[in-house]
């Protein structure tokens, strides 16, 4: 089986003539083709495309919705490509070439938008290190459905897109994605919980998170059941609203 991939080099070299307008919105990016041992019958071109018809980024981003909280349409959006895009093999869906693909084949104008004109190469998964792999839009939005069904089935929701879901860009990206706390579904379920309760407001979210990761040094969070996951929760959230704040948090 075959599918597309771009290089780090080529898709900074489409955002920057992209940006600078020597490329026009109607070019495309090349791509090469990289083929795996799956499903023969499978055309994973396709796919993506048929992803992006039932994501139409175009409407979303002009959307009510998305004129006052464009992290609410990415939650939503999310939940439709992982749909879309869960058919395909983990050697594809852990390669970040096909994820540069994604992001600046189809999704550049959705990124500009979603993350800002301005915003690092690391949202379109280009450039090397972690940043470019938990900032890229397309890859972000699929984990955070994946890891929302895990928990929803954990806790027998009917609901499986309700964590992705959550609120905000900076919880999923910096306390679930880049501390690999989102290896622990019931765990992230739990924060994801009360943040929408409001019971995590940014600072102490931070505290909560820091401890988690201090206490998962020595706890495997993977093997904990979601009443476990609710106790280690509840236990670090307040401790954490008991500290006194650190040098430079609040006034």
């Amino acid at each position: 089986m075959k599918y597309p991939t771009i290089d780090d080099r080529t898709a900074r070299a489409y955002i920057d003539g992209r940006r600078d307008g020597q490329l026009p919105s109607s070019a495309r990016p090349e791509f090469t083709l990289n083929e795996v041992t799956g499903d023969e019958e499978l055309d994973v071109f396709d796919v993506v495309e048929g992803a992006m018809e039932a994501l139409d980024l175009g409407a979303r981003a002009n959307s009510k919705t998305a004129k006052n909280d464009k992290d609410a349409v990415e939650g939503d959006l999310a939940v439709t490509l992982f749909a879309s895009l869960r058919v395909l093999p983990s050697s594809v869906l852990t390669d970040r070439g096909f994820w540069r693909f994604v992001a600046v084949y189809w999704m550049f104008d959705f990124i500009q938008w979603r993350d800002g004109e301005n915003c690092r190469p690391h949202s379109f998964g280009a450039q090397e290190g972690l940043g470019a792999l938990w900032d890229c839009v397309p890859l972000r939005m699929f984990d955070r459905a994946l890891i929302s069904e895990r928990a929803a089935e954990g806790l027998g929701l009917s609901d499986v897109g309700w964590g992705a879901r959550v609120a905000g860009t900076d919880l999923w990206r910096s306390h679930i994605l880049r501390v690999l706390i989102g290896n622990a579904p019931n765990v992230v379920q739990r924060v994801l919980e009360d943040a929408d309760k409001s019971l995590l407001p940014t600072s102490l979210l931070r505290k909560v998170v820091k401890d988690l990761q201090r206490t998962r040094s020595n706890v495997m969070f993977e093997v904990l059941d979601p009443d476990d996951a609710r106790v280690l929760v509840d236990e670090h959230r307040a401790g954490a609203a008991s500290k006194k704040p650190e040098v430079g948090e609040g006034g």
